[in-house]
Order: structure tokens, then sequence, then C-alpha cells
């Protein structure tokens, strides 16, 4: 068993929210999925470059970096030669730091088809009605629901 990762468009949206947790995986602009890391064998992995400094800069507006891993701050963003960095948590990663962070509480019930997100502290609950098929893609659909409620 293994964490699922949130889609790219739900990293999109949360990087825009200001999700700013240093992980291991991420996206670029053009949807693929890169690692930062080595892999188990210590074989370098496509894509690879400089964590920390990804770890420091992935979230600043400016910042991209290039299809052989290299980063630049201030390059032009043509999708072609350089990409923005997009951070791809697991969905239970995000759901706490939305959780933590925003005090908004995210319960799913994929079989009741009902996506539910509340405020803590408020009488305020959001629901959507969204029948998935699995617990993970009905937590997509509710992490998703819950950015839209950050300001």
């Amino acid at each position: 068993m293994t964490d699922q990762l949130i889609s790219f468009e739900t990293a999109k949206f949360a990087k825009e929210k200001g999700f700013n947790i240093p992980v291991s995986k991420y996206y670029i602009s053009d949807g693929s999925l890169k690692v930062n890391f080595e892999d188990s064998n210590g074989n370098e992995r496509e894509y690879r470059f400089d964590a920390d400094d990804f770890d420091e800069n992935w979230n600043i507006k400016g910042w991209v970096i290039s299809k052989d891993g290299g980063t630049c701050f201030g390059c032009k963003l043509d999708n072609v030669n350089y990409f923005i960095p997009y951070s791809a948590p697991t969905q239970s990663l995000l759901q706490k730091w939305i959780r933590e962070v925003h005090n908004i509480h995210i319960m799913v019930s994929p079989s009741m088809g009902i996506v539910l997100t509340k405020v803590k502290d408020s009488s305020k609950t959001f629901g959507s009605i969204s029948p998935q098929n699995t617990y993970e893609e009905a937590l997509e659909v509710g992490l998703q629901e819950a950015l839209t409620l950050i300001k």
C-alpha cells in the first residue's frame, strides 16, 4: 500500500493557495510527475536537481526549472525549456496542511457520494454531492473543495 499523490490540477491549486511543504515529488507545468531524489538502488532519476534549492524556492513566483533539472529565477517560462514546478504531496499531507494551517476539516464518504468540509469553530458546513468509486477519488474532490475555501 502506498499513499496516493494529489493530482496535477490539485497541485496547481494548492500552490496557488500557498502550500509550501517540501516533498520529494513534483509536477512540472506540462503535467509530468518528477522525482527529486535517487531511487532505492542509488540510480539518479531523470530531471534530478538540487533538492535544497527546490525546497527553498519551488513556491516562489518567477522560479522555474529546466528539462535537465536546472533551476532559474526570472528565466522565460515557455513550457519547452523552462517549467513551473508544483509540489506533489500525498493526499494525507495536503489534508493535514489544510486542517492544521487553515482549520478546515474534510470528511469523506465515497459510498454515499458525499464530500463534506467544515471550517473549525464555525457553524458552516460545505457539501458536495459527487459519487466516487474509491475513498481516494472522493478525498481528491474534498481537497479541491477545501482549497476553494482558502482565501
